[in-house]
């Protein structure tokens, strides 16, 4: 990602368009550096400028043609389903892309963002405030989607989402062209709503790292490696609560009566989800040790 935010060139030897990318690049990185997220929110007047004050799009959308014209099985890791990675860093990261489709249900942001609406024609959105009494970690199936309104950001324009205060919702009748600038991941969790009813029907690991990072340790207990023990029972104090208690389940095939010690301390971990699951655990390990 660090190439794709300085490109090797002077910046005095680029076009118009890249030139403004590498400059925007520099400043993009330099703010949330130094500030943080109100870094990233005095962004919106240069994120607009960028893209709607230079031929940035222009040059951008050339340089790819040119790329699968000199090769026209050329591929890209910047390449995703409608959108196109175009810079960034560990911080932040520039897309270009489509809402294509409404998505299946409600989702939360786990990041910040900015759009920059393209089609002149405008985009429909709906920026509700977070449901009351939400907890991103801790998931509740009692808590509601709040009521949709919806407005048509014009193109041309830019609209800002505050990932840790509102959701976002968007209406597609048709692919709308925009610009995406995001931070990284903040939360551990993000949630779906039910389109229909309302209603709070699961949450998924926001950041794909922590994904993986459970996918891996149940292919350890699957393969039953004593060498995996300690890293294993390292993990049982991860951050995020969903990785700590992969990390138990994962100890116990591996080294159940380090696993008992896990539970543990679990039972008083922070998490309520953690502590309730791992008292319930060794109370049933209790009564079977009591039953033989």
């Amino acid at each position: 990602m660090e190439a794709l935010m300085t490109p090797s060139r002077s910046t005095a030897a680029l076009g118009r368009g890249d030139a403004a990318l590498h400059e925007f690049s520099v400043e993009a990185s330099r703010r949330l550096r130094a500030d943080g997220r109100c870094g990233f929110f005095a962004l919106q007047d240069a994120f607009k400028h960028l893209v709607f004050g230079t031929d940035f799009l222009h040059s951008t959308a050339l340089a790819e043609l040119g790329r699968i014209a000199e090769n026209t099985r050329h591929e890209s890791a910047r390449w995703e389903p409608d959108h196109i990675l175009i810079a960034g860093d560990l911080a932040w990261q520039l897309r270009i892309g489509l809402y294509a489709r409404a998505s299946d249900f409600v989702y939360t942001l786990p990041f910040d963002l900015m759009v920059a609406v393209i089609d002149p024609r405008g985009l429909r959105v709906a920026r509700p405030s977070l449901p009351e009494g939400m907890v991103n970690e801790v998931f509740d199936p009692a808590i509601r989607l709040p009521t949709l309104r919806y407005e048509t950001v014009p193109g041309g324009e830019v609209f800002v989402v505050d990932g840790s205060r509102e959701l976002l919702d968007i209406q597609v009748e048709r692919p709308v062209l925009v610009v995406k600038l995001n931070t990284s991941v903040r939360d551990a969790l993000q949630w779906a709503f039910d389109r229909q009813t309302g209603s709070a029907v699961q949450a998924i690991a926001a950041d794909p790292l922590d994904s993986e990072l459970v996918s891996t340790l149940r292919a350890l207990a699957s393969m039953q490696r004593g060498a995996s023990v300690e890293p294993v029972r390292a993990l049982t104090c991860h951050r995020r609560h969903f990785v700590r208690w992969a990390a138990i389940q994962c100890l116990a095939r591996l080294a159940p009566e380090l696993a008992v010690d896990a539970l543990r301390a679990a039972a008083v971990d922070s998490h309520p989800h953690i502590a309730q699951a791992a008292a319930h655990t060794l109370s049933r390990l209790g009564q079977k040790a009591m039953a033989a």
